[in-house]
């Protein structure tokens, strides 16, 4: 929601102020939706580092990260990763991160290898917002559900066995 120029102003304000009395880092989160080459320079001159949120693949995405129109985002988002992959080259603390909030429907063997495909690095798995009160969506999906998919991802990661993701 934030144009550019006035993310700028912000990082200016904070590297002019802080940078003197301590380390600073910038990090965004972003549906990965808009990106453009005044944005990726941002990133590059005050070193942002980048989390993407997506679900997964196209099925898994769309099921929950629609548009104001009820329209898939996943097409831009998978785009907009892929740059970011792209821009970020060798640098690694730029390549960009993801957030996935699980759904015990998903293959999570799957997923892991479809972010991996698009080379991300750094993934992060966030059980859904839920509570005493709420419960869980559906009759299926239960706590031992959601721990089978976390399950699944430790797999993935384990088979892969790189000590770089």
């Amino acid at each position: 929601m934030l144009k550019p120029r006035s993310f700028e102003a912000i990082c200016k304000i904070f590297r002019d102020r802080i940078t003197s009395v301590s380390e600073l880092k910038f990090s965004i989160q972003t549906n990965g939706t808009i990106l453009n080459d005044t944005w990726l320079e941002l990133f590059r001159e005050y070193f942002v580092r980048v989390g993407v949120s997506i679900d997964g693949d196209r099925e898994a995405h769309d099921r929950y990260r629609l548009d104001h129109r009820s329209q898939s985002t996943f097409d831009r988002t998978e785009q907009n990763i892929r740059r970011l992959v792209a821009w970020a080259g060798d640098e690694k603390p730029l390549v960009p991160a993801t957030i996935s909030v699980l759904d015990c429907r998903n293959d999570y063997r799957r997923i892991y290898a479809y972010l991996r495909g698009l080379g991300i690095e750094q993934m992060s798995f966030l059980l859904p917002d839920r509570n005493i009160d709420s419960g869980f969506a559906t009759r299926e999906a239960s706590g031992k559900a959601y721990g089978h998919s976390l399950l699944e991802i430790f797999e993935a990661w384990l088979t892969e066995d790189n000590p770089d993701i």
